[in-house]
């Protein structure tokens, strides 16, 4: 059986290596970009079955990504968790609006805690594998797949 495809979209590089050698050891499949516009990169090759989001991140921002998302029939129903230094109320009600599943602050959780908060949301028998067609424009530099 395939392993759940796990998207991380983070700018810090050390950040998303681990994340993804954590997700990776609980048996995920896991890739990661480091803007908006290699996310949609990747996703051009493979919907996720979730995505781990940072609001402060190159190109678009994590808050504008989600709502391109929410919107795209394909991705508007891939589970996202916003993954962010900011710890802000009004930041979180936004997040929640468009669509994210949870909204949790860096810091916050040790490596087993990320392990299971990706189990509690990701779609169930999702492998992200269902590929894309050609990608389309979103504007402000966002391209997502068609």
């Amino acid at each position: 059986m395939d392993q759940p495809n796990i998207l991380i979209v983070e700018d810090h590089l050390d950040l998303a290596r681990a994340m993804t050698a954590l997700l990776r050891k609980a048996g995920f499949s896991v890739s990661y970009a480091t803007d908006t516009l290699k996310a949609s990169q990747a996703m051009n090759l493979v919907i996720p079955a979730m995505m781990i989001l940072d609001v402060n991140i190159p190109k678009s921002g994590g808050l504008d990504f989600l709502q391109a998302m929410r919107v795209h029939d394909k991705l508007s129903n891939v589970p996202v968790v916003i993954y962010t230094a900011i710890d802000d109320p009004q930041l979180r009600e936004r997040a929640r609006k468009l669509g994210a599943v949870d909204y949790v602050v860096k810091g916050a959780l040790d490596g087993a805690s990320i392990a299971r908060l990706v189990r509690k949301h990701i779609r169930p028998s999702s492998t992200g594998a269902t590929l894309l067609g050609s990608p389309i424009e979103l504007g402000a530099g966002t391209t997502l797949p068609q």
